[in-house]
Order: C-alpha cells, then structure tokens, then sequence
C-alpha cells in the first residue's frame, strides 16, 4: 500500500465513515470500542492509502497520520523454506490458523518465523478462496488475538497489503493512528472535499436524524 503524501513529506492515510463518526473521531480520537465494519483482519482501525477505497466503507474520510515509529508488518510471499522448517520441527499444524496448539510452553518464534507464518496464513487461510470454503477463514479469525500477541512482542504495530486492489492497513493500538482532517468523498470527482470542521459534522448528522424521524412518523 503505498500511501499519498502531505506538503511536509509525511504519508497519510484514510479512515471511511459516517458524519457522527468522523465528527467523534476527530474530537476524541479512535477508540476500537466504536469500529462496527471491516473486521476482516480482527479488531483494530482500519485505513487505507486510497482515498477511493476508503469510501467503499463510508462518505466521510478521516485523514490520518501514523505516530513516529509505528512498524506494520506488510503481506508478501512467505519463503518456503522457513514453512518447510517449522513444519519439521514442530508438525505440518504448526503453519495453520491453529498454530499456537502445536508450540510448547517454552518455545517462542523468532521474528524471522513469525513473519513468514503470518504470511503464510493470510496466503492460505485469508486471500485463497478454496481454503475459505474449508472454514480455515473463520478459525484464522478466532486466533488473531494469539497472532497479533506475538507480533506485538517482536515490535509490530500493526499488519497490512500492498495491493492495488485491496490496499489495507490494521493498526491493533488506537492512539497509533492520529486524525487530521475529515473530508467528504465527491462522488462525481472522485475527490476530497474540503475539509469539515467538527461542528458542523455534528450538525450534518443531527439534520439527518430529524430527517429519519420526520419519515418514520
């Protein structure tokens, strides 16, 4: 995912939401207690490095930035051999979504390894479909707590893809991810807005709900 750039250099990234949301996010920050969509990836804040993409997931787009040192570690090919290694030394279950019953007590992966398992599930049990209908999907999900417990351990702040198509970033701590601005997507442009104050974010969403109450009486 490779991600736009403010006037100062410093990349930016993009959160898609409602009005209430965005208006809330923009005061208070991100707190995952809110996030209710796109928890593909297990919880977290979601962003994206595509402003477009991040509007599939609502019309409202939070402009963020990324605190100094936070480390996300990015999909690629897993090397085979490291796959082919722990498979040796601990039984070919060691390298599936339930991967943490097949490490002893005392064992930890090394970094190394544990970046190559991480790519090695999303490979198999996220992004191949014929696997996703084997129900590997929902059991990767179920232990993204496990996985993401080591990759915190070895300094990760978060995963993600480089992908055009599906350019996506988890980031499992909140107050990593600093809110900037909020925008609105122009459809017909296919562009930012300018940017919205809080105020009148709020004042867009209490208008939309005496909107809805108006209808429904």
């Amino acid at each position: 995912m490779v991600a736009k750039t403010d006037n100062k250099g410093r990349p930016q990234y993009f959160h898609g939401t409602g009005a209430a949301a965005a208006a809330s996010i923009l005061t208070d920050g991100f707190h995952l207690g809110r996030e209710r969509w796109g928890r593909g990836l297990g919880r977290g804040v979601y962003l994206s490095g595509s402003s477009r993409f991040a509007a599939t997931w609502g019309e409202f787009i939070v402009v963020c930035e990324l605190a100094p040192g936070t480390r996300i570690l990015w999909h690629a090919e897993p090397d085979p051999r490291v796959i082919a290694s722990l498979r040796r030394e601990f039984g070919r279950g060691v390298t599936g979504p339930d991967f943490w019953k097949y490490l002893p007590a005392n064992k930890q992966l090394c970094g190394h390894e544990l970046v190559h398992l991480w790519n090695h599930l999303l490979s198999t049990a996220y992004l191949g479909p014929r696997h996703f209908r084997r129900g590997r999907f929902d059991r990767l999900c179920d232990n993204y707590p496990r996985i993401y417990e080591h990759l915190r351990r070895h300094g990760y702040d978060g995963v993600g893809f480089r992908d055009d198509d599906w350019p996506e970033m988890l980031v499992f701590n909140p107050s990593r991810v600093l809110p900037k601005a909020v925008h609105r997507w122009r459809r017909a442009g296919a562009a930012l807005g300018a940017p919205i104050p809080a105020w009148r974010l709020r004042a867009m969403q209490q208008r939309a709900a005496r909107a809805d109450e108006a209808q429904q009486r």
